[in-house]
């Protein structure tokens, strides 16, 4: 099923010490899945990479050295970033779940590019005691991916995943470094 995206949250839960991920869409359904640290600080970096990628897809930036191509990325990033609004408060009060009471816990995903303007991001729970994985996927714009990740790096810094650093730093950067940290 595709689902019309109107708004996502990620939000760090202390108690469950999970970054809590809602999307609510435009015909009143709401979304959840729970990201444990292990989950984002594998996929984040990877989700950010593919869109880079997808934005270099377009015929000029194929000829482009890698630094231009990462000024590019950058400025395309703080592009969308720019025109998306962080400031509406998250609403989904009445909202149907498709996916259950409980948010689905990813065990796993499968970021997949269908084109320089969309990302299939498919998250999938699949636990030992229930015999049928649950599973949703969703369609992202460029904009939504980089308001995704930039929703993510907050969360992160929140449950002090990730070091406090420029937004501009790259999560690959910024993971590794806790990386080292934390070995």
């Amino acid at each position: 099923m595709s689902w019309n995206i109107h708004q996502m949250s990620l939000s760090y839960v202390a108690e469950q010490d999970r970054v809590l991920m809602r999307v609510s869409t435009t015909d009143k359904q709401e979304l959840r899945f729970w990201m444990t640290r292990r989950f984002m600080l594998n996929v984040m970096p990877h989700f950010d990479r593919l869109l880079i990628e997808a934005g270099e897809r377009s015929e000029p930036m194929q000829s482009m050295s890698q630094q231009a191509k990462r000024a590019v990325a950058d400025f395309h990033r703080d592009e969308h970033l720019e025109s998306t609004d962080f400031k509406t408060p998250y609403q989904a009060d009445g909202y149907r779940q498709p996916l259950g009471a409980e948010p689905l816990l990813v065990t796993e995903a499968q970021i997949t590019p269908i084109s320089a303007q969309q990302i299939r991001l498919r998250f999938v729970e699949s636990l030992q005691a229930h015999e049928n994985p649950r599973f949703c996927e969703l369609n992202l714009s460029p904009q939504l991916g980089h308001g995704l990740l930039h929703l993510a790096r907050q969360a992160m810094r929140a449950g002090e995943w990730l070091a406090p650093q420029d937004h501009a730093a790259d999560i690959a950067d910024q993971v590794a470094a806790v990386n080292r940290v934390l070995n």
